[in-house]
């Protein structure tokens, strides 16, 4: 065919042909030019640790969501699409490695991708491709593109497709800090505190038993007879001296001085008799 050119990608698996036809693109009437779509429910903060999901919503018949994509500054990427997600991987010409987890102090950037329904199609409806008048909204905020000419790409055959991309950037957030809001206008409001529970009555202190009768003392015993000891156990074989034998030496003492006394007045007597 004249004119065309083919192109196969590094990786083997995608073949483009151009120019296949040439045709003047006609701008859609005024009022079948869509400058403005809206996805809802979109999944835009994770924690470190989680794996992506992608929870876009169209509400609405004109165009659907082809995929949704992350790209971290890791150089890794995953999108909602099968298809596109087989340009991930360690091989030649890939987009990078898979995100299977969103990683730490890594920073992942939020793109969809947006396609025509046939109904519509047919309808002669088509994306604007005045990047500058185009809006997004996302889950009921509008984004503001810092460069839409760049961030806002509108197919140039027949405006049936958008692409934006940096629409966000995201960082996960660790398990122990707050959620991201999914609108940085509006964070989430924390919820009031909790009433702390009534403190219990401690009651009125338990009265002390009373103290027991201790009664009336014990009568001590009467002291035993000591025993007289054992003249086995005097040393040098003298008897102890007691009371006993210091008075039977006063007794016989005082008998013999009252004998001797006796005596001398009776001889006394009997000498004055004689005379």
């Amino acid at each position: 065919m004249t004119g065309t050119t083919s192109v196969v990608s590094e990786d083997g698996k995608t073949l483009t042909i151009k120019n296949i036809k040439t045709e003047e693109f006609k701008a859609p009437s005024a009022d079948k030019e869509i400058n403005t779509v809206e996805i809802n429910n979109a999944t835009l903060s994770f924690k470190v640790g989680d794996a992506p999901v992608f929870t876009g919503k169209i509400d609405n018949d004109m165009y659907y969501i082809d995929h949704e994509r992350w790209d971290g500054s890791d150089n890794t990427g995953w999108t909602s699409s099968e298809y596109w997600n087989q340009r991930y991987g360690d091989f030649a010409g890939s987009w990078g490695m898979p995100i299977t987890a969103f990683a730490a102090n890594t920073e992942y950037t939020y793109g969809v991708y947006l396609m025509l329904t046939k109904n519509a199609y047919k309808e002669g409806y088509r994306f604007s491709k005045d990047a500058n008048k185009f809006k997004l909204i996302l889950n009921g905020q509008t984004i503001n593109f810092s460069n839409p000419e760049n961030d806002i790409s509108t197919d140039d055959y027949d405006g049936f497709s958008v692409w934006f991309s940096n629409v966000l950037v995201m960082t996960p957030t660790q398990n122990s800090e707050p959620d991201n809001p999914s609108n940085p206008e509006n964070p989430n409001k924390p919820g009031e505190p909790s009433t702390p529970d009534k403190p219990s009555n401690p009651g009125e202190p338990a009265t002390p038993d009373k103290p027991s009768n201790p009664g009336e003392p014990a009568t001590p015993d009467k002291p035993s007879t000591p025993s007289i000891p054992n003249n086995s156990s005097n040393q040098n074989g003298k008897v102890p001296q007691t009371g006993a034998d210091n008075m039977i030496i006063w007794f016989t003492l005082g008998l013999i001085s009252s004998t001797s006394i006796i005596a001398i007045a009776m001889y006394r007597k009997r000498k004055k008799s004689s005379k």
